[in-house]
């Protein structure tokens, strides 16, 4: 995707290009055994929403020529079950430009190299188990390199979680939101939500597409929200 940022501030679609402040930082170890500088921003940043259009995708085409030289048919159809791919459509650019308004909040995992993970999230929306407001994940996602991959092992280990306690964090911490948070998952993610303490309520279900499976609908109450980030 060949995007003139300047031109769009230009023809003012865009009044700039990042307007983010960094939450969390430090030093994160890698599955080889070295280590990186990594940060975790809070803000609208289109650069960091690019970059994670074009390294993605840049990535996943390697793995599927990758896949579509070196195995045959059989072996090629079990290693892409195990490859989560269900969010390779998103477009983080198109995304950023859409979701401008103050309910919505943006989220980046950075090292010194590239994006590692992004997320956005939305605030308020009612609480199913608890009293009062939460936020909702619309997208959480973490770069194709820090998932299962036939190319090469993992990047980083737990890069999600790591973005997503950081989150939750802060938005207690520093915003005044309450513990506990909601989203609908993808087929792929639920036993991660599982694993974490959320819980599946079937009537808030969506369903997107009468012929595919249900978007399930996870929410984590304020004690396992907690229990989630070591605080309880």
């Amino acid at each position: 995707m060949s995007v003139d940022l300047n031109q769009l501030i230009k023809l003012g679609i865009i009044d700039q290009l990042e307007d983010d402040i960094i939450i969390e930082e430090g030093i994160i170890k890698k599955n080889d055994g070295s280590s990186a500088h990594y940060s975790i921003s809070f803000g609208w940043n289109l650069i960091k929403a690019l970059i994670c259009d074009k390294k993605w995708k840049e990535y996943r085409i390697r793995m599927l020529t990758y896949l579509e030289e070196n195995y045959d048919e059989e072996k090629r159809e079990e290693l892409l079950s195990k490859i989560q791919v269900e969010d390779h459509h998103w477009n983080w650019f198109g995304k950023s430009l859409h979701y401008r308004e103050e309910e919505y909040k943006w989220f980046f995992l950075s090292t010194e190299s590239t994006v590692e993970a992004a997320c956005l999230i939305y605030f308020p929306k009612p609480s199913v188990l608890d009293k009062g407001d939460i936020f909702y994940v619309e997208f959480i996602a973490v770069a194709p390199w820090n998932r299962f991959s036939p190319l090469e092992d993992k990047h980083f280990h737990g890069i999600g979680s790591k973005l997503l306690r950081s989150i939750i964090k802060y938005l207690t911490e520093k915003q005044g939101y309450q513990y506990g948070f909601c989203l609908h998952s993808l087929p792929q993610a639920h036993g991660f939500y599982e694993h974490i303490g959320m819980i599946h309520v079937e009537d808030h279900d969506k369903v997107e597409d009468p012929d595919c499976d249900p978007l399930y609908y996870y929410e984590i109450d304020s004690l396992n929200s907690m229990k989630f980030v070591g605080i309880a």
